[in-house]
């Protein structure tokens, strides 16, 4: 808390900052609304803490700081806005009172020295102010004394005449109203009913996948005992073999064989009879795989199709982003004109108004002397003035004379400059009516810029629509191949079976020994190296995909999707092509913003 408020009669340093010399804001507004309190919480934390020894120097830091806080400025806002006047409010607590000779700055936040000040303006003293109620005041600062949009942050200082701190705000920035506009935000809104639609499916998806789990405990059990009757089998064929080309077997026991063969017979029909109905079930599933695939091979030329009409969109709004920008700059200095010319043509008719009652007072002035000539003329000739004045009239006839063609001279001249303020205005009629067609075109290209701006939005939801569709679609395509590998491994298992009992049949007439029990050291082998036999024979499906596959973007491991996939699914990421930022969680137009803010 010194830290930030400290203070010294040399330098007055209103902030506290780190080693780059930046300050730290988040202390500074958190200390600024907690200044009324200042006094009373600083005192009694070191009275607590502190030794008697620096009670002294505490007392001192407290004054300074209660005297910092004399002024509190109010209703301070994040940023003002560029080309206005600023207002400043600002409150009188305590016993200051306010002079003529006090000025509030507007000083750069960081700043070491009360002379680095931006801009001042003086105070208002205040003769009927004791100090003992809070006096609440403002200034204005004219806009052009103000910063300009510079990126930096500013505080309000109040310092007496004395040069003494009495005061700061928390901080501000002069910026454009457009960059702080929330145009570019996005709010996505779920009802609650939504929100228990998607628990539910979440938890049927859950309920489905621990199904499938159960399922494929219970084949892979059911594939190893077939592995294993499989081997017992192989086993047995060996061993005949082995025993028809080393010994020859009594002829009383030739008649067993027949029988064993008999034996045998009902264990093959029962394993043709089983492998039936698993291929019947394997043809629909056949049929809705080749549709899935059909489905997903026309989603991918929809997405393409849907990719190439964003990029004609991207391009086409690239062309009208400057013809926009173009445009709302022509509108502007249109309207600047317009105003110029309004106050123009109020000029004019000021003036117009002026001239035609002087032409009215001319005209009035000339029918006077107009009517006094015909009077003088009127007397004379009644009359008949003595010879002694006839010089006289004649001069003052002359005089009137010069004087009559002075007026009409005047006359004509502001009858003129009456017609050329009238050209002038109906020229500024003309340019109005210029001005006003060139705004209604500027509101026809607005409406064009947002019509393309609603369709490019339509098309991005279209790609997001069919990028899930497509991914369901995987997911669906990846359990059929689960399943029709699953059907195929087992008939080829119960085919390999039947076909060994055939060979026995064939090859081995003679009735069958009594195999010896496999010893528990050589099963595990033999299970394997069969098992492998089968998988190479069939031809194993983990081997093919067995490459991980990585997105380069999200990093997410795909163990089966296909290179095609893979592109496809690094392709429908949102990256900036210039900070390489994933955007996925931001609207389209937010994401073309964000791209557009590198260009600038």
């Amino acid at each position: 808390m010194h830290g930030f408020l400290s203070i010294n009669t040399q330098t007055h340093t209103p902030l506290h900052t780190d080693q780059s010399g930046n300050p730290d804001l988040r202390r500074h507004k958190d200390q600024v609304g907690q200044l009324c309190l200042f006094r009373h919480a600083h005192t009694h934390t070191h009275r607590l803490k502190m030794s008697e020894s620096a009670e002294e120097d505490v007392l001192q830091v407290d004054m300074e700081s209660s005297r910092y806080s004399q002024v509190l400025f109010v209703d301070v806002p994040r940023s003002y806005p560029l080309h206005a006047d600023v207002i400043c409010c600002y409150k009188l607590t305590g016993d200051l009172i306010p002079s003529a000779k006090d000025w509030i700055g507007i000083y750069k936040v960081g700043w070491d020295s009360v002379q680095k000040y931006s801009c001042y303006e003086w105070v208002k003293p205040c003769l009927d102010y004791k100090g003992l109620d809070p006096l609440n005041h403002q200034i204005v600062f004219k806009e052009y004394y103000l910063p300009k949009d510079d990126g930096e942050f500013y505080q309000f200082c109040y310092l007496d005449s004395s040069g003494q701190v009495r005061g700061a705000s928390t901080p501000f920035c002069f910026q454009d109203p457009a960059e702080t506009s929330v145009d570019c935000s996005l709010l996505v809104i779920s009802t609650q009913e939504q929100v228990e639609q998607m628990e539910k499916e979440k938890e049927a998806i859950l309920t489905e996948m621990e199904q499938l789990k159960d399922q494929k405990a219970i084949l892979k059990n059911e594939l190893d005992e077939r592995l294993r009757e499989i081997h017992r089998l192989r086993m047995y064929i060996d061993k005949l073999k082995s025993n028809s080309t080393g010994e020859t077997f009594p002829k009383k026991e030739q008649p067993e064989s027949p029988s064993q063969g008999t034996q045998e017979q009902p264990f093959l029909s029962d394993t043709v009879a089983e492998t039936k109905p698993e291929q019947e079930s394997l043809t629909p599933v056949n049929e809705k795989y080749d549709k899935a695939l059909l489905k997903i091979t026309m989603l991918k030329q929809e997405k393409a199709l849907l990719q190439q009409q964003v990029k004609e969109k991207d391009a086409e709004l690239s062309e009208l982003r400057p013809r926009a920008k173009k445009a709302e700059q022509d509108y502007n200095r249109l309207q600047d004109q317009f105003q110029l010319q309004q106050v123009d043509m109020q000029n004019m008719q000021k003036e117009n108004e002026r001239l035609y009652a002087e032409n009215k007072g001319n005209n009035l002035e000339l029918e006077k002397l107009q009517e006094e000539s015909k009077a003088l003329h009127a007397s004379l000739s009644k009359q008949g003035p003595p010879e002694g004045d006839k010089s006289e009239t004649k001069m003052q006839i002359l005089i009137l004379s010069n004087e009559l063609t002075e007026v009409r001279g005047a006359l004509r001249k502001e009858i003129q400059n009456s017609n050329e303020t009238m050209k002038r205005a109906e020229k500024a009629e003309l340019e109005l009516k210029e001005f006003k067609m060139q705004l209604e075109k500027r509101t026809v290209t607005e409406e064009s810029y947002a019509e393309a701006r609603r369709r490019l939005s339509e098309q991005a939801n279209i790609a997001e629509v069919a990028r899930l569709e497509k991914e369901k679609l995987s997911e669906e395509n990846k359990k059929l191949k689960d399943d029709i590998e699953r059907l195929q491994m087992m008939i080829y298992e119960l085919s390999s079976g039947a076909n060994v009992s055939n060979t026995q049949q064939q090859q081995t007439p003679l009735s069958p020994v009594p195999v010896s029990p496999i010893s528990p050291q050589q099963q595990p082998q033999s299970d394997s190296f069969y098992y492998e036999n089968i998988l190479e024979t069939f031809g194993n499906p983990t081997n093919v995909e067995s490459k991980v596959k990585v997105c380069r973007h999200c990093q997410v491991i795909f163990p089966d999707l296909t290179e095609e996939d893979l592109v496809t699914h690094e392709q429908s990421h949102k990256v900036c092509p210039f900070c390489t930022l994933i955007c996925d969680d931001c609207g389209q137009q937010e994401f073309e913003d964000h791209v557009y803010s590198h260009e600038e």
